[in-house]
Formats: structure tokens, C-alpha cells, sequence
């Protein structure tokens, strides 16, 4: 067999001409081969699973022979033609079927014809019933002969495989389009000098405006003057190739010129040769949530107006706010996952979608709907809507508004946006938000609705209503380290945390201005945050802070006090705790316990950044695979925790021996990986970085009174300057070269 006959059998099925009738074209080609060659037979042979089959046959009344003893299954294992003179001397063939029975071969020549991708389909061959030597001028004409049967079969594989890439061309844009005018969200292709190409009907009914009358204008024209330098400043970005999509939120100006808060997200789309070419935009409706966070905002200024009479209840103030903070996070955090989710959503199209017809029953179902619902696509398909979908209270309701439905064809909830409660697989009931279509194919009705699962928005909203009621109650013992400065920055009032932070009382403070008590440098640094304020502008950042007692980090919150008019409000949180564990668990994602070195997750990020690099300085890179020999023996012979040891070692050996602007890192159990980088002779760098390894590793006699011989296979993947490259191409040259290596006799190395 040859070494790809998968894929080469799947090649000849895909052109579908096995068991055809004969071909003229290819039949004119066996009659002249024939007289050309004076021989009894020739035949187009292709080369099936079990047997070899005649596309085409002169002088042969058999359709196929059996592949076990057929000639052209030899002659498909060739690089070039095959000649067998004389059967009956050849050991090969002396005893077989065809040549001692009908049709009784006594010579053969067998020319291979391949596919478009160089799998060899069959042969083009002679067969006579006398030997026959076969001159280098016939040879040559019998590959001439084979080309146009090759010619013939390569034409039919291009013609197959542009019909299936004009079937999924189509596909794809019939989803899009689907996609695209039915999505919940808006949606909006725009040029790169920001008119509005084309823009789907719900951005239309979000922002108000007609289609036409959104095409006339530019993403400019409408966004919010305060919102559009940083828009600008990201569109540059993704165009000159800094980032490859943003997320912001932004102020659009609506038709009825009013402001709505959206998200938006852009992406870029690039022509085949990589040349910009239009945005991809979704954009969010987050005007509600943008509502609530002022009047939470509001709230909270309120508050904070009666903490100073509170101070004597501050230690159980303080831990009641601790939790109010942490839910709110927590709350805030969910809200972030869930506009995440939300995004991830759109793009892969993971709302729910449901296709009925005009009898009730269910005849699409999508895999989001698999999963929101817990149905299986086989188990939904031809039920019925109620009885999978509708809470068992609501079915009666839901069945007399679809005969009604029925009857007039007419529906008040088409194209609606509406909520209501489904039910799961396992009964239980949750909200969702549901958009219906109707669509009309061949004179049949079909119902369309995309459902998404709004348990989350609905849980948060009433989270935020129960959080208001709470800080309501605990109005009289706000938690916070406060103090009110006037416009000259002078202080009005501070509680007595002021004191342990900066050992001033609360008297001395009010004879001081905020400048008096931190750094010239901190206060210039914190000025354009507090002339914000002034203006009315609410600020939070964080910054470090040289107390009485120690070095500490800050969250600090400016409040204007009615709107700057009075001062401000400062919040102080001491957040050290929270970013020294942030710092260790950055740590602890990206590097190896044992080594100390990179991790998978790290590698991956410097070896794309590297590939940057590479092609930004126009130098050469290498990638290593370096693999630990025989590292199952240490384990199995010493124990694993010895093992732990060789591993260890092994790190610090390669540390040892690449320069300083390469980079190791370990990707798992005994596979450690090198990027060499800055390459000006990339050839003779990696030999030489490879020799090294290997002759270092040789030197290690001894690990904790233990003998021990190391070696390791490596294999190497070069990226020369200016080639392009991926992470993908680079692991697997570097992975197969070292498997190459290992298989060589391990302790060397491999370059692809």
C-alpha cells in the first residue's frame, strides 16, 4: 500500500467516476496507445480500495480485476513508469492469475497518473500476450499518453472542487446575511473614513434614524464630541496594526437628538493581500446600566454627606461597608462577565435560535439552543414548540395564540422584542428575552425566534434594587476614610484614620491644605484628577503612599461636593492586601513551580511577540524543542521527587548556555523550549547554540551524590529574516524536527 493511501483513496472517491460508463475522451486515448505500441491491450487503470477498475479499456472485456494481484497496484508505488518484459522471468508475476490465466499477461508498462495534489489514482497501461522490451522514445510516449489521461482526471478534480467552494461560499453568506439582520444587537459595516456602509435594522430602531439616513452620515457625525478623540485614536491603532480589535464605550447622538451610552466594538477587515479595507462594528445598548450607575452615584454622595456624624460607630460602619464594597465588586464583576459572554455571543452567533412551521413543530435548532435548553438537536427535531419551550401554566395560552396565528397568518409579536419564561430539559423555568420573524419559502410559512437567556441581567437587576435598600439601611454608619477639602484645597473635616495615616489630628489637618501633607511630586501627579473634580467630574485612581507606619497602595475617590461648587470629597481604601495578591497570582499564570521559567500560557505570548519583533527588525528566529532523554528512567529508578531534580538541573543548564536575549521556558514534564532571537546568521546560530546544549549536558556527572547521564534530543525551526511566520508553523517544524531527532538515536539534534 502506499505510504498515503487514506487520503488517496479519499481523492479518487471525491471524483466520482468509479463504476461510470466509458468515457470517449479517454477511450480515444487507449485505442491509439494501443495501435501506436502494437499491443494486444490498453487500459486506464484506477487503483479502488479492493480491486483496480478500467475507467477506460481497449482489447479487455473486464470492467476489474482484484488489487491483490493486479500489476497497476505495483506500478502506483513507482516514481517512475514500470516495466516488467517478460512475466514469466520475473519472480514477482511468474505465478499469478492474470499471467497464467486470461487474458494471459506476458509483458507489461504501467505509467502513473496522479492528482492535482500528487496522489497517484492509477496507471495508464499496455499489456500484451508476447514480451516486450520497451524502449526510452516509447517510455517517453507512454508518459506523453499518460499525461493526457492525467490532464483528463486533474480537469475533473479542479471542476469538483470549485463547485463545493461556490456551495459553502454560498452558505456562508446566507448565514451571515441571517445573522446579520436578525441580530438583538447592531450591527454595521463601515469604510475606512467612517461612513456607514451598511447597517442592520435593529441599529437603526436603537439610534432612531432611518437606514438611508444613517448611510448619509459618517460614525463621526453622530458620536458624542467628548467620545470622539478616543474613538479616532483606536481606529488608528487597529490600522496601523497596534492592536487587532477595541472595545469602548461611547455617547451616540440619537435622531431625536438626544445621547445613548452604547459599548462598541470594532474589528478590522483586510483585503486578501492584507490591505485595510472596512470596520466590522457591533454595538451594545448599556444606556440603562450607564442610568443606574448615576443613581447609585447619587446615592452614594447622599451617604457619604451623613458619615461625619457617624464616626463613633465607625469600627462596625467600616466592616459593614467592607462586605457592601466586596458584593458590589462581585456584582460589578458579574455585570463585566456577562457583557463579555454577551460579545462572545454575537460573534458566535450563540443566542438560541429556533425554526418552526406553520404546523407548530420544531425543524431548526441550533447548538446554543442545545445548550440553554438541555434538548439535543435529535431529540427537538419535529416536536413541538409547547411542549419542549412553555412552562406547563402557559401552554393552554400559548396554543390559542398560535391558532390564531394560523388562521389569520397575522401575529402582534412579530419582529418585537419580548420576555417572557421558558423551560428547560430538567423543568426549570428562567426569563428570556425572544425576537420573532417570519419567513415565507415556497409558499410555506416558517417562524424564526433567537433567544437569549437573560437569568443573569434579571438576577443583577434585582441584586442592584436589594443594594440600594441595603445602603439605604446602613446609611447611618457609612464605612469610609473621609475628608471634605474646599476649592483651595484646604480642609473642612477628617476622620480619625487621617491621624494613624499621617499622625495629624483632625484640628491640625483643618489648619493645613492637602499639599501640606503628601509629596510635591504625588500632588503634581494628583492635580489634573483633582481639577476634574472641581469641574464637577467624578475620579477614581490609585496610587502608593508613604504613611507614619508604612508604604501602602490607594484607591482614592473625588466626589465633587454639589458638583465641585463646595470642594470635594476624598475616599481613601488601602488596597495593598488586594495588589500584592493580584502581583502573586500574575506570577504564579505564567511560570513553572518547579523551574521558575515560563510557562505554556507565558511561552505562547513571547514567541508571538518575538515573531514580531522579528519581522519589525527584519532579523532571523529560531524556535527549540528540547526533550529530556530517558527522564522515565530517573523517575522509575530514583523516584519522582529526584526526578524533580534532573528537571531543575536540566533548566539550569539551558539557562547556562543560551545568551542573554534568548529565552527558555517549559512546556510540560520533560519538553523545555528555546526562542532564539536577534539572529543575524540564523544557520550558524542555531548550530552552535544546539552543539553547546548538548556538550553541557554531557558535563553533568553527578546530581546530589548521584550519577547521572544527560542528554536531550533537539529539534530547531529557523524563521529567516523577512519570512513570514506563525506560532503554529514554528511548533510543529520544531516538534516534528525534534521527533526526528529522538528517532536518530537521541543526544543530537534536528534543524527544519
Amino acid at each position: 500500500m502506499p505510504h498515503d493511501e487514506v487520503t488517496r483513496q479519499i481523492t479518487l472517491d471525491s471524483l466520482n467516476i468509479l463504476d461510470m460508463p466509458p468515457m470517449e475522451q479517454l477511450d480515444r486515448v487507449t485505442r491509439l496507445a494501443a495501435g501506436y505500441f502494437k499491443v494486444t491491450t490498453a487500459l486506464v487503470s484506477l487503483i479502488d480500495e479492493n480491486r483496480q477498475w478500467f475507467l477506460s479499456r481497449f482489447g479487455l472485456d473486464a470492467t476489474e480485476t482484484p488489487r491483490n494481484i493486479s500489476f497497476c497496484g505495483h506500478a502506483i508505488l513507482q516514481n517512475d513508469t514500470f516495466i516488467v518484459p517478460d512475466t514469466k522471468k520475473d519472480e514477482r508475476f511468474a505465478d499469478n492469475p492474470l499471467v497464467t490465466g486470461i487474458p494471459f499477461i506476458r509483458s507489461y508498462a504501467g505509467q502513473p497518473v496522479y492528482s492535482k495534489q500528487g496522489y497517484a489514482l492509477g496507471t495508464l497501461c499496455l499489456i500484451d500476450e508476447n514480451p516486450h522490451s520497451f524502449s526510452i522514445n516509447e517510455i517517453n510516449a507512454l508518459k506523453d499518453f499518460a499525461s493526457m489521461v492525467e490532464q483528463y482526471l486533474q480537469s475533473l478534480e479542479v471542476l469538483i472542487h470549485s463547485e463545493q467552494v461556490q456551495k459553502n461560499l454560498n452558505e456562508s453568506e446566507q448565514l451571515f446575511e441571517q445573522t446579520f439582520t436578525q441580530s438583538a444587537v447592531g450591527m454595521a459595516l463601515v469604510s475606512l473614513d467612517g461612513t456607514w456602509l451598511r447597517v442592520n435594522p435593529f441599529l437603526c430602531h436603537l439610534l432612531g434614524y432611518s437606514e438611508s439616513e444613517l448611510l448619509q452620515k459618517t460614525f463621526q457625525d453622530i458620536t458624542h464630541p467628548d467620545d470622539l478623540g478616543e474613538d479616532l485614536n483606536n481606529v488608528d491603532k487597529l490600522l496601523h496594526g497596534v492592536i487587532n480589535n477595541y472595545t469602548m464605550e461611547k455617547r451616540y447622538i440619537c435622531a431625536d437628538q438626544s445621547y445613548l451610552w452604547i459599548s462598541l466594538t470594532v474589528a478590522l477587515n483586510k483585503t486578501i493581500d492584507g490591505q485595510p479595507h472596512h470596520f466590522i462594528t457591533v454595538i451594545k445598548d448599556i444606556n440603562e446600566q450607564k442610568i443606574a450607575e448615576q443613581a447609585l452615584l447619587m446615592l452614594q454622595q447622599e451617604l457619604e454627606q451623613r458619615v461625619y456624624q457617624r464616626t463613633k460607630e465607625l469600627e462596625l460602619a467600616v466592616k459593614q461597608l467592607n462586605q457592601e464594597i466586596e458584593q458590589r465588586i462581585a456584582v460589578q464583576g458579574r455585570l463585566n462577565a456577562q457583557k463579555e459572554r454577551f460579545r462572545l455571543t454575537l460573534e458566535n452567533t450563540s443566542d438560541a435560535f429556533v425554526e418552526i412551521n406553520d404546523t407548530g413543530k420544531i425543524i431548526g435548532w441550533n447548538p446554543s439552543a442545545e445548550r440553554i435548553f438541555g434538548w439535543s438537536h435529535d431529540e427537538a427535531m419535529n416536536q413541538s414548540l409547547d411542549t419542549l419551550l412553555i412552562p406547563a401554566a402557559m401552554r393552554d395560552q400559548h396554543k390559542k395564540g398560535f391558532i390564531r396565528y394560523q388562521a389569520s397568518g397575522q401575529s402582534k409579536m412579530m419582529g418585537q422584542r419580548l420576555q417572557l419564561t421558558a423551560q428547560k430539559k430538567d423543568g426549570t423555568e428562567f426569563p428570556v428575552e425572544m425576537t420573532l420573524n417570519e419567513n415565507t419559502v415556497d409558499g410555506k410559512r416558517f417562524v424564526t425566534a433567537f433567544l437569549h437567556d437573560i437569568s443573569e441581567r434579571v438576577r443583577f437587576e434585582k441584586e442592584l434594587l436589594e443594594s440600594r435598600l441595603r445602603l439605604q439601611t446602613i446609611a447611618d454608619n457609612m464605612p469610609a476614610l473621609i475628608c471634605h477639602v474646599d476649592r483651595d484645597l484646604n480642609f473642612i473635616f477628617a476622620n480619625k484614620t487621617y491621624e494613624s495615616w499621617f499622625g495629624l489630628s483632625s484640628e491640625q489637618l483643618k489648619k493645613m491644605k492637602l499639599s501640606d501633607i503628601i509629596t510635591q511630586d504625588k500632588f503634581d501627579r494628583a492635580k489634573i484628577h483633582l481639577e476634574n473634580a472641581l469641574q464637577g467630574i467624578s475620579v477614581t485612581y490609585e496610587r502608593k503612599l508613604v504613611t507614619a507606619k508604612k508604604e501602602i497602595y490607594l484607591q482614592v475617590t473625588l466626589i465633587p461636593a454639589q458638583g465641585g461648587a463646595n470642594g470635594i470629597y476624598i475616599l481613601a481604601m488601602d488596597i495593598s492586601e488586594l495588589k500584592a495578591l493580584q502581583a502573586m497570582h500574575e506570577y504564579n499564570a505564567s511560570h513553572d513551580v518547579l523551574t521558575k521559567l515560563p510557562n505554556r500560557r507565558a511561552f505562547t505570548f513571547l514567541l508571538d511577540n518575538a515573531i514580531n519583533t522579528a519581522s519589525q527588525k527584519d532579523k532571523g528566529l529560531a524556535l527549540l524543542f528540547l526533550d529530556l532523554d530517558n527522564f522515565k528512567t530517573f523517575n522509575d529508578t530514583y523516584g519522582h521527587e529526584f526526578g524533580d531534580r534532573v528537571l531543575t538541573c536540566f533548566a539550569d543548564v539551558i539557562k547556562g548556555t543560551i545568551r542573554e536575549t534568548d529565552i527558555v521556558a517549559r512546556l510540560a514534564g520533560d519538553e523545555f523550549t528555546v526562542i532564539l532571537t536577534e539572529l543575524n546568521h540564523p544557520d550558524e546560530g542555531v548550530h552552535q547554540i544546539c552543539d553547546k546544549l548538548l556538550t553541557a549536558l554531557k558535563e553533568v556527572q553527578m546530581i546530589e551524590q548521584t550519577p547521572v547521564t544527560l542528554s536531550a534530543s533537539i529539534g530547531a525551526a529557523i524563521c529567516y529574516a523577512g519570512d513570514k511566520t506563525s506560532i503554529d508553523v514554528l511548533m510543529s517544524k520544531a516538534d516534528a524536527a525534534m521527533y526526528r531527532a529522538k528517532e536518530a538515536g537521541k543526544g543530537i539534534y534536528s534543524i527544519n
